[in-house]
C-alpha cells in the first residue's frame, strides 16, 4: 500500500515591534501669580503608561517656588524624577511620574506648590515605555545644557540656538524641556514635536529615538531667548 505524504505550510508568523508613543496631553499655563494649586484632566487610551507631570516657573530669570504635591483622582503614586535648578533661585524644573495600569479617563492631576510665581505643567502619557525601569539608566541623563546659539546675519535679531545630548537608547522617548527668558516660544525644533509651549516662560517638546539611529541627540530652539536645555528620556520597550 502506497503511503502518501503531505507537506503542511504553516504561516511564520513575525511580532512586530513594540513601539512607544504620545498617548494624550493637558498642559496648564497661567501668566497670573498669587495661586498655589492648578489642575488639568489628562484621558489615554491605553494600559500601563507611563504618566508624566513636567512643571517649571519664572519668566525673567528667577522662581522661589517649591511643588509640595502631586495628586490625581486615580489615586496614583506620584514620583520625584527631578528636581533641577541651576543656581539658588535659578529657573527650576520638576519631573514627576507614575504608571496607570489601566486608561485614564478625564482624571484630574492638580499640581500644588509654594511660592509667589505662577508654575506651569504639562502632564502626559506614553505608551510602550519599560514601566519597571521607565528612565534611561545612563548616567548622561538628565542632562542641562547651556544653549550654544549664533546670529543669523540674514535676519534681523534672529539667532539659532543647539544643544547636543549623548547616551540615549533606540526607541527612547526624549524630552527637552526648555526655560525662556521672557520671549517667545522656541522656532524651528523639528524634528522634536511641541508637547507645550508658554510664550514668555518656557516649552516642552520630546522626540522618539528610532532603532538603528544615532545616540546622540540635537535640539534646536531658534529666534527666542533659551535659559538652558534640560533633557531626559524614558526608555523603550525593548530596553
Amino acid at each position: 500500500m502506497a503511503i502518501m505524504s503531505m507537506l503542511i505550510f504553516l504561516p511564520q508568523a513575525s511580532a512586530a515591534s513594540p513601539t512607544m508613543a504620545l498617548d494624550g496631553v493637558a498642559k496648564f499655563g497661567c501668566s497670573c501669580d498669587g495661586i498655589a494649586s492648578a489642575s488639568v484632566m489628562l484621558t489615554t487610551t491605553h494600559s500601563n503608561d507611563v504618566i508624566v507631570v513636567i512643571a517649571q516657573c519664572g519668566s525673567a530669570g528667577w522662581c522661589d517656588d517649591n511643588i509640595s504635591s502631586i495628586v490625581d483622582g486615580g489615586g496614583h503614586v506620584w514620583t520625584l524624577r527631578l528636581n533641577y535648578r541651576p543656581y539658588p533661585n535659578g529657573r527650576p524644573v520638576w519631573e514627576y511620574f507614575t504608571v496607570a495600569d489601566t486608561p485614564l479617563s478625564l482624571d484630574v492631576i492638580t499640581v500644588t506648590w509654594s511660592g509667589a510665581e505662577a508654575v506651569w505643567f504639562v502632564a502626559f502619557g506614553v505608551e510602550g515605555a519599560n514601566v519597571r525601569h521607565p528612565w534611561d539608566s545612563s548616567q548622561s541623563l538628565p542632562a542641562a545644557r547651556v544653549p550654544s546659539c549664533i546670529s543669523n546675519n540674514s535676519a534681523a535679531n534672529y539667532t539659532m540656538c543647539t544643544g547636543t545630548f549623548s547616551v540615549v537608547g533606540a526607541q527612547d522617548f526624549v524630552l527637552v524641556t526648555t526655560p525662556i527668558n521672557d520671549d517667545q516660544a522656541c522656532q524651528f525644533t523639528s524634528p522634536f514635536q511641541n508637547l507645550n509651549a508658554f510664550d514668555g516662560a518656557g516649552e516642552t517638546d520630546f522626540l522618539i529615538t528610532r532603532i538603528g539611529g544615532s545616540n546622540s541627540v540635537a535640539f534646536t530652539c531658534n529666534n527666542t531667548d533659551p535659559v538652558f536645555f534640560l533633557a531626559d528620556a524614558i526608555h523603550g520597550p525593548g530596553s
